[in-house]
């Protein structure tokens, strides 16, 4: 993908007054989800996913089948997260930052998340297919290395406390 083509497809995480305030059925859940994050992921959300996370205790059951703003926010977290940490890293972040006040947490998540993206200069990493392959292969390389290191770091830190 070209620069521009990821500038103008930089994903915005809503804040929970941007979320829907009704109950959802489990498949309004499952598109919401995809649709906020479509720009981030590669393996669609699915019900089967949902469901899992319920059983893992990372999301709260449903109430008669029906899911609210907190459940979309904690799909959002948990599908973010989990292209990088285990489920149980995540349900442990979970648990230690965001649990006791849902929505503040959730929103600080996003924002931070927001103004990383929108603060990243992606021209830095010369991502336009003009570069030889040696030059990619050494910008991927080198930004494994970094986004090992970092996932090392917060790890310890999640599991600190």
């Amino acid at each position: 993908m070209k620069t521009d083509e990821l500038l103008a497809n930089a994903p915005h995480l809503p804040q929970w007054k941007e979320l829907p305030d009704l109950a959802l059925y489990m498949d309004q859940v499952v598109n919401l989800g995809n649709r906020y994050l479509q720009s981030l992921i590669s393996v669609p959300i699915t019900a089967s996913m949902v469901n899992s996370y319920v059983k893992k205790g990372l999301m709260p059951k449903p109430i008669k089948k029906k899911y609210s703003q907190e459940h979309v926010a904690s799909l959002i977290l948990i599908t973010i997260m989990k292209q990088v940490y285990s489920l149980d890293d995540i349900h442990e972040w979970l648990i230690s930052n965001v649990q006791d006040n849902y929505q503040e947490n959730y929103n600080s998540f996003c924002k931070a998340f927001n103004t990383a993206f929108a603060d990243l200069d992606l021209h830095h990493f010369n991502l336009e297919l003009h570069f030889d392959e040696s030059s990619r292969a050494e910008l991927a390389l080198n930004l494994i290395i970094q986004t090992v290191i970092c996932k090392i770091i917060s790890e310890h830190l999640i599991n600190e406390h």
